[in-house]
């Protein structure tokens, strides 16, 4: 996996030395409130810039950096998306994530997040999630909680994408651990993730409060057997409309790189 080494310069100076304190000190600060990653995962830098994991099934974490934008007791989701882009109901078979089997695209909603449960469009709005490249599509919000008990060292996956926060016990950052299981989804579609929280901004419209950045969300890549230090080759992409007509088609990660808006 790609990871980023820090080494100190033989002979450093006192200025050199507190110079890098301050990197370091500037790094830690910059920790998100909110990641996510995959065990074992690796980067795709620019233009995607997200962890990615190639292969059937998947520990996915979420990370919080608990604050008063970003609360212990406030209730968090999961958008799980379809990428590429799907804009019409498909059944491209199903995933289960910690055991709840979602069917695909009946289980899901068309639209951008966060899910308009008060009765709103789910289409894109200016308090949404931003779109990134994943947007508009057809994706299952998932709601999560953190517990307390579940705390790593701190971690910026941007740098460590295929960090185990079990393996990495400490009391900077609050996790939760998801077993993702992709087995029964069509090889021609991967799934995206993101992490937010969200406020009422009025009686038929909920916005999304704090998110990941999306540098800091993860996608799943069907069709692999497993995760490699390099990328696959990117093949094709086939239109929403050939999906079924193409059965099941190996999509390497490249595949799904986009531009970040």
């Amino acid at each position: 996996m790609k990871r980023i080494a820090h080494r100190l310069v033989p002979k450093a100076t006192h200025a050199a030395l507190l110079h890098a304190g301050m990197l370091a000190a500037g790094s830690a600060m910059a920790v998100p409130g909110l990641q996510l990653n995959f065990t074992g995962g690796i980067y795709d830098p620019a233009p995607s810039e997200t962890v990615v994991f190639s292969g059937a099934s998947a520990t996915l974490n979420a990370y919080l950096l608990a604050s008063t934008r970003n609360t212990l007791d406030d209730t968090y989701y999961l958008a799980i998306a379809l990428t590429p882009q799907i804009s019409t109901p498909s059944n491209l078979g199903s995933f289960t994530i910690e055991g709840t089997t979602v069917n695909v695209t009946a289980d899901m909603v068309f639209g951008t997040p966060p899910a308009e449960t008060l009765g709103g469009d789910a289409g894109h709005d200016g308090g949404d999630l931003g779109q990134h490249g994943i947007y508009d599509t057809y994706y299952y919000e998932y709601e999560i909680h953190f517990d307390g008990l579940q705390m790593s060292t701190s971690v910026d996956v941007e740098a460590d994408p295929g960090f185990d926060p079990s393996a990495n016990p400490g009391s900077d950052l609050h996790y939760l651990a998801f077993n993702i299981d992709a087995s029964l989804l069509d090889p021609a579609v991967g799934l995206h993730f993101d992490l937010y929280n969200t406020k009422v901004k009025s009686a038929t419209d909920i916005d999304v409060d704090n998110f990941a950045p999306f540098s800091h969300d993860a996608e799943l890549i069907r069709g692999g057997g497993g995760n490699d230090d390099e990328l696959v080759t990117p093949q094709a992409i086939p239109t929403p409309g050939t999906l079924l007509l193409l059965g099941t088609p190996m999509i390497g990660i490249g595949a799904w790189r986009r531009r970040r808006a």
